[in-house]
């Protein structure tokens, strides 16, 4: 019995050390291709994952071709961005970049005008097909001080449509400086959620209203939340409330 799970044991070890060599030995090819990848330039960027996104960050630690193709389909804007600044701007189709194909880039690097050594770049994705119905909602109901009900609390949620105008630059400026969003329900939500909550302490709206009508409140809201996303190149086509309900603290 004793020499059984001796032998049991033996072939455990052998059986690990083998394991543990062959780990060894992917991790040092993986590190390899790591390394291959890293001196590797970047000849096409394109963008396959856009359809139900509203933008995508392509980075990578690979440089990028000079004379490399940027490919943008038809309901992408595509931007390259150095340094945390926004640069040149692209529409639909193929673009070869070289330094007379991205004059801000290029002025922003300094370069001349037939510069040929690859570079780093971020390139930023977004989507201007409409988005119909996205929902948004409170996390969690937020307080608020009524004249009339004194100390409350407000849950609610509802849906909207929208669409990134055609050449997005503040949008995608806002994306820049605000790299704690990562998807466009969170920027949304927390936008809207703001925007109501500041509208429901300034205007002096009756809460038991919005109760019993919340459409005309709603509409008024859309109004102003129409205005407000202008402001990041951002269509709002419908902004509707589903539910509103108002907490006695």
């Amino acid at each position: 019995m004793c020499l059984v799970v001796s032998v049991h044991n033996r072939w455990l070890s052998g059986r690990l050390l083998t394991n543990i060599f062959g780990i060894m030995d992917l991790l040092g090819k993986i590190k390899s291709l790591e390394l291959k990848f890293l001196h590797r330039n970047i000849d096409v960027i394109k963008c396959t994952e856009n359809e139900n996104k509203l933008w995508n960050i392509f980075s990578s630690p690979a440089t990028i071709k000079s004379g490399a193709k940027l490919v943008v389909d038809k309901t992408q804007i595509a931007a390259l961005v150095s340094g945390g600044r926004l640069a040149d701007i692209y529409g639909c189709g193929q673009h070869k970049l070289v330094a007379s194909n991205m004059p801000i880039f290029a002025t922003m690097k300094g370069w001349k005008y037939n510069h040929n050594s690859s570079f780093e770049a971020e390139v930023y994705f977004i989507n201007t097909a409409t988005f119909n119905n996205q929902n948004w909602t409170t996390l969690y109901p937020f307080p608020l001080e009524d004249d009339k009900l004194k100390s409350v609390a407000i849950e609610t949620s509802g849906t909207y449509s929208f669409c990134v105008k055609p050449n997005p630059s503040a949008f995608i400026e806002n994306l820049i400086k605000d790299q704690e969003v990562d998807s466009q329900e969170r920027w949304f939500n927390n936008f809207i959620i703001r925007r109501f909550r500041s509208y429901l302490e300034t205007s002096g709206v009756d809460l038991l209203g919005i109760v019993k009508e919340p459409q005309n409140f709603s509409d008024k809201l859309m109004l102003s939340l129409k205005n407000d996303l202008l402001d990041y190149d951002i269509v709002l086509y419908d902004f509707q409330i589903d539910k509103f309900i108002v907490y006695k603290n």
